[in-house]
């Protein structure tokens, strides 16, 4: 998707909410609204009752799978991209005269 979009107008443009129960979805955050089951907030200056803190540290425990997937991916794509590595520059400035060297 082109542009910045938050979390939310972006899966439901990208048409990833038009499965059959989107409530056996999980997402962080950042997905509110969505039908995606996602961890309660807890409300300013409180607690979040025992309940929802066991829910969501069931959906946490189960992100957390995925999201340590999605980052070990990333991990190797780097490794094999090489793309971490930006390349040396091509030409070097001489501290004593004004001349620069061109390198290979």
């Amino acid at each position: 998707m082109p542009g910045s979009l938050h979390d939310s107008n972006a899966v439901e443009k990208s048409g990833v909410l038009d499965i059959p129960d989107p409530g056996n979805t999980l997402g962080d955050k950042g997905y509110p609204g969505t039908g995606i089951t996602v961890p309660s907030r807890k409300p300013p200056g409180g607690r979040l009752p025992k309940e929802q803190a066991t829910l969501n540290k069931e959906i946490n425990s189960l992100r957390s799978v995925i999201e340590r997937a999605i980052a070990n991916f990333k991990i190797w794509r780097a490794v094999h991209t090489d793309y971490r590595h930006p390349s040396p520059p091509t030409r070097q400035h001489s501290p004593r005269s004004e001349h620069s060297i061109s390198i290979p």
